[in-house]
């Protein structure tokens, strides 16, 4: 797992937000609404369950594709296992050149 200069990996400090600066909120509006902090609660159980089965998909992404090399697929090649229908493809390189517009966005981040 990636580290910082800190010691703490990058999926640590996205389950606990990472440190926490006394300082930050300290100017910060404040709302009472029960129903917005229900739903930023449920968001927030549902986006690390999110990362641990992201973490346990590439695991398991990982094993079953060093597993089918063993089996020496060719570009073009199809086959199957069980139910899985497995073909190996090859893109050829391309240049990407594109303009993004400006937009504005929400971060919600967990305050202890």
């Amino acid at each position: 797992m990636p580290t910082s200069d800190n010691g703490s990996s990058i999926q640590e400090r996205a389950r606990t937000g990472g440190g926490v600066d006394p300082r930050d909120g300290l100017f910060d509006k404040e709302f009472t609404d029960e129903q917005l902090e229900a739903a930023l609660e449920e968001r927030e159980q549902l986006r690390v369950r999110r990362l641990e089965a992201q973490s346990a998909f590439k695991v398991a992404d990982k094993a079953a594709k060093d597993k089918l090399v063993e089996f020496s697929l060719a570009v073009g090649e199809v086959a199957r296992v069980g139910r899985f229908r497995i073909k190996k493809t090859s893109t050829a390189p391309r240049e990407v050149s594109f303009e993004t517009a400006g937009s504005e966005r929400l971060n919600i981040k967990v305050h202890e």
